[in-house]
C-alpha cells in the first residue's frame, strides 16, 4: 500500500547567530595538587535554521531503552539485559493498539531522565511547535512522574500519556546545515535546541513565589556533601542562603532558580532551572569526584560570564569507565575541601 504524500507544512525559522562561545573555569584536583584551567572555546553549533514539518504518518513508541545502549548491550550485566527485555516485549504487545490524534510530536523515543532533559531539550522544543504549528498540537509521552506532569504543567503543556501507536499529521524536524536538511538529532538530548532558541523562556511568566539573591543549593540524599554543615557556614559569610529542593514545590524551585544572582550547587539536572534566570551573575557547580561532564557548564556559562565547575577530585583511571558502571559511585556522598569555594568566591569576586 502507497503512504499518503507529505503534506504542504514546512516552517524554517532561522537560529540566533552566532551562538555565544563557551567560557567557564575548572578547579580540579589531581594528585595532592590543586590545578586551574580556563576553557574558552567557540561552540560547534553550525545550523543556520530549523524546520518543522508535518507529515501524513504514524508512529509507534520504540524500546527507548534498547536504542541508548545498542552499541554495548552486550557488555551490559545480565540482569540489566533481561529487564531491558522484558519492556521491549511489553512495549510490542501494545503497539498493537493505536491512538488517532489529528497532529501530534512523539516523544517518547527520548523520554525524559531527569528535569534537565525537559528544561533544556523537550520544553523549549514543544513551546516553538506551540508558537509556529498551532496549539491543537498533541504531545505524545508515555506515562510520566507526578514532579515531571508538574513541570510540563507549568508551561501550560498537557501532555498525552499513551504506550499506542499513533497515526495522524506527524510533527518532525531538519536543521539545515550548509545547503542541506539533516534530521535533527532530538534523541541526543543535548543542549542544541537551546542554541538554536536561546531566548525561547524570555517570554515565560515566571512566578516570584520564593527568592534569594545567593543560594546554596543542598541536597539531603544523593550527592550531598558530608561536610555540609561546614561548608553552609562558610558560604553564609558571603551572604548565601541553604535550600534543600526536595523540600520546595516546582513553582518554589523554579523561583529560587530564575531570580538568584549566584548559585552554589552539585552539579545535578536542577541546574537546569537556571536557564529562565535572565540576570544571573556567577555559578559554582561542584561535580562529584572523577565524574566530569561538560553538559550544564556548555548550557549555563552562556547566561553569565563567571561559570566555575569545581571536580573535588580527578584519577584517571576511574575517569575513563563508563559512567553507567559507575552510577552507585556517582551518586555516592563526599566531602569537599574548602580550598576551592575559597578559590570559587574568589573568582566571583565576591567578599
Amino acid at each position: 500500500m502507497k503512504s499518503k504524500e507529505p503534506t504542504s507544512t514546512f516552517i524554517e525559522i532561522p537560529a540566533s547567530n552566532p551562538p555565544r562561545p563557551i567560557k567557564y573555569c575548572l578547579f580540579y584536583k589531581e594528585g595532592e595538587k590543586i590545578k586551574e584551567q580556563l576553557v574558552n572555546k567557540s561552540s560547534d553549533f553550525n545550523y543556520s535554521s530549523m524546520v518543522i514539518k508535518t507529515v501524513a504518518n504514524s508512529s509507534g513508541p520504540l524500546p527507548f531503552m534498547f536504542e541508548e545502549y545498542r552499541d554495548h548491550y552486550d557488555s551490559l550485566p545480565q540482569v540489566v539485559r533481561e529487564i531491558m527485555k522484558s519492556a521491549i516485549k511489553k512495549i510490542r504487545w501494545q503497539m498493537a493498539s493505536r491512538d488517532n490524534p489529528s497532529v501530534f510530536f512523539d516523544t517518547r523515543f527520548v523520554e525524559p531522565g531527569n528535569v534537565a532533559h525537559l528544561m533544556i531539550c523537550l520544553i523549549p522544543l514543544i513551546l516553538t511547535i506551540k508558537k509556529e504549528v498551532g496549539a491543537n498540537v498533541d504531545f505524545i509521552f508515555y506515562k510520566l512522574g507526578d514532579h515531571f506532569l508538574k513541570l510540563l504543567n507549568y508551561f501550560d503543556i498537557q501532555p498525552k500519556l499513551s504506550a499506542k501507536r499513533c497515526r495522524g499529521e506527524r510533527v518532525i524536524l531538519f536543521a539545515r546545515r550548509d545547503f542541506k536538511l539533516v534530521p535533527y538529532d532530538l534523541y541526543a538530548m543535548d543542549q542544541y535546541f537551546l542554541k538554536f532558541f536561546p531566548e525561547i523562556y524570555k517570554n515565560c511568566k515566571i512566578k516570584k513565589t520564593l527568592t534569594a539573591p545567593k543560594v546554596f543549593m543542598a541536597r539531603k540524599n544523593k550527592r550531598a556533601f558530608i561536610n555540609e554543615n561546614e561548608i553552609d557556614l562558610f558560604l553564609s559569610k558571603y551572604g548565601f542562603q541553604k535550600f534543600y529542593l526536595e523540600d520546595l514545590t516546582i513553582e518554589d524551585q523554579i523561583s529560587l532558580a530564575a531570580h538568584a544572582e549566584y548559585v552554589v550547587a552539585t552539579s545535578g539536572a536542577a541546574l537546569s532551572y537556571l536557564v529562565l534566570n535572565p540576570s544571573l551573575k556567577g555559578v559554582v557547580e561542584v561535580s562529584t569526584p572523577n565524574f566530569f561532564e561538560e553538559f550544564l557548564a556548555e548550557v549555563l556559562s552562556c547566561k553569565t560570564d563567571r561559570y566555575i565547575t569545581i571536580l573535588p577530585e580527578l584519577d584517571w583511571n576511574k575517569v575513563m569507565i563508563p559512567w553507567e558502571y559507575r552510577v552507585r559511585e556517582k551518586d555516592s556522598n563526599f566531602k569537599l575541601d574548602m580550598i576551592f569555594l575559597e578559590k570559587a568566591m574568589e573568582a566571583l569576586d565576591l567578599k
